[in-house]
This record gives C-alpha cells, sequence and structure tokens, in this order.
C-alpha cells in the first residue's frame, strides 16, 4: 500500500514537471520568430499556451507538494474519529430525550429493564404497552430506589424532591394494575443512586446520562447497539444494579434465586 502511494504521488510529480517544461520550451521557441496568420500572431498565441501550462505546472506541483498531503490529512482525521464513535457502539443521539418514543422497542423486545430514580417520565408514553407485554409473557423489570435508604434521603435533600418514595409507589400501582401477580412486571430497589437512566431492550439500550445541577432543561440521550463496547458496559452495570437490589414483590413471594433473576439479555435465547 505504501509502495502504491509512492508510485501514485512521483506520478503527479512527473505530469506538474512536464508541464512546466512544456511552457518554458513553447515561451522560448516562441521568442525565436514572427508569424501572423489571418492577423493571428502565432508567437504570441504560442507563448499565452506556454506561459498557461507553466502556471498549471506550478500549481500543480504546489498541491501535490503541499496542499494535496493537507487535504487528505484532515480527511483521514474526520474518517478516524467517526470510525471510533461508530465502533463504541451510540448508534442513535436525541438532543432532546423526551422527544423519542419506543414503545415499538418496548413491544416488540422479549425482555426489558427500565432504570429510573423515581420518576416514571421515561416509560409514562409506554405505560398502556405493559397490558399488551403481560398478556404476551414478556418480562419486564422497573428499578427504581429503595425506600429509607441514604440514596433516598441524598435525592430528597440534594435535588429538593421530597415524597420520592410517593413517587416510586405510583409505578408501583401503575405495574400491578397491568400485573397484579408480579410475574411478568417485577419492580426492584435498590439502595444506591442510578447515575443515568436507562431503558434496556434486547439489542439496543437507550441511556439518558445524569445531571448534576437544579433546573429544567432538555437532556439529550443516546441508543447503543449490542455487540459493542458500550452496550456489555451499561449490560454489565445492569446486571450489578439486579444483584444489589431488592424484589418488591419479596414479602408477597418466594423470590426467584439471584442466578437466575434475569436471562441475559441483549443475547438470544435458546
Amino acid at each position: 500500500m505504501g509502495n502504491g502511494k509512492g508510485i501514485a504521488a512521483q506520478s503527479h510529480l512527473i505530469a506538474a514537471l512536464c508541464l512546466m517544461i512544456s511552457g518554458l520550451v513553447l515561451i522560448l521557441f516562441a521568442n525565436t520568430f514572427d508569424a501572423t496568420v489571418l492577423k493571428v500572431d502565432i508567437a504570441s498565441v504560442m507563448a499565452n499556451t506556454g506561459a498557461l501550462l507553466l502556471i498549471v505546472g506550478v500549481l500543480q506541483w504546489l498541491f501535490d507538494t503541499s496542499v494535496r498531503q493537507t487535504f487528505f490529512r484532515e480527511i483521514r482525521s474526520e474518517i478516524i474519529d467517526y470510525r471510533g464513535v461508530a465502533e463504541s457502539g451510540i448508534c442513535e443521539y436525541h438532543p432532546n430525550s423526551k422527544d423519542v418514543d419506543f414503545r415499538e422497542l418496548f413491544l416488540t423486545s422479549s425482555n426489558v429493564v427500565v432504570g429510573v430514580n423515581y420518576s416514571s417520565k421515561l416509560i409514562d408514553h409506554s405505560i398502556e404497552i405493559l397490558g399488551d407485554r403481560t398478556k404476551s409473557k414478556k418480562k419486564t423489570v422497573i428499578i427504581c430506589v429503595q425506600a429509607q435508604t441514604p440514596a433516598e434521603a441524598f435525592l430528597e435533600a440534594d435535588f429538593g424532591n421530597p415524597g420520592i418514595d410517593g413517587r416510586i409507589r405510583k409505578i408501583i400501582q401503575v405495574a400491578r394494575e397491568h400485573d397484579p401477580s408480579g410475574e411478568f412486571v417485577r419492580i426492584v430497589r435498590v439502595p444506591t443512586i442510578l447515575r443515568y437512566s436507562f431503558v434496556q431492550f434486547d439489542h439496543r439500550i437507550w441511556v439518558i446520562p445524569g445531571t448534576s445541577g437544579r433546573g429544567r432543561r432538555a437532556v439529550p440521550g443516546f441508543f447503543v447497539r449490542h455487540g459493542t463496547s458500550w452496550f456489555e458496559h451499561f449490560r454489565h452495570d445492569i446486571e450489578k444494579l439486579l444483584e444489589i437490589g431488592h424484589d418488591e414483590e419479596a414479602d408477597r413471594r418466594v423470590a426467584p434465586p439471584r442466578r437466575s433473576i434475569w436471562p441475559r439479555l441483549g443475547r438470544k435465547s435458546r
């Protein structure tokens, strides 16, 4: 590949050199005679043609020796940057996460895991699909903050959101309206703050980064696709949350063993 590039560069320089030599020859030759044909000064035409070839050759040489390298270096840099982002797994970006409607993914995915601290806004437009998922025996897990923990106290104090447990109870109430037994819609409460909100589907994960400051504003979000480093990073993190979480239905029924809480998401079931 390197040898081919060297040959190509040499051919461009040779072409530029030929143009410059041809231009000089025409200019010198035009100054050796005077001839007019049909009132056309042949020597002048030849000299002007030679000057044109000389200028084109010089410009070609300048482009090949400096501008071309800079031009292709910038293109190569852009391609490498884009390739790095693409390989990371980010496949879709939205400047305002509230504008994203993933009801189709919510309906068709065999397994869904939703992670929020206490707000149901992330899945408000998909709540009605819980009933359809339950009828189809598709499992949904909703992860949220556990009551009476330092995590809940921090959220209430630092972000000024009293009554967090009441908001979470509202999520639980809606879930139980669609699945009273809790067999297909599980509520898992964790004693830690979620650094980001998410919805994990079979082959994608929707991620909304957390904010550090107060105030309402548009928060961007992005999808990461299955089979990439970002997907594996978030999938592993979500599995860790499920391991430390407390099943809301544990007091009413016998919880399944931790090792079989949930089949590996993002992988086809056998």
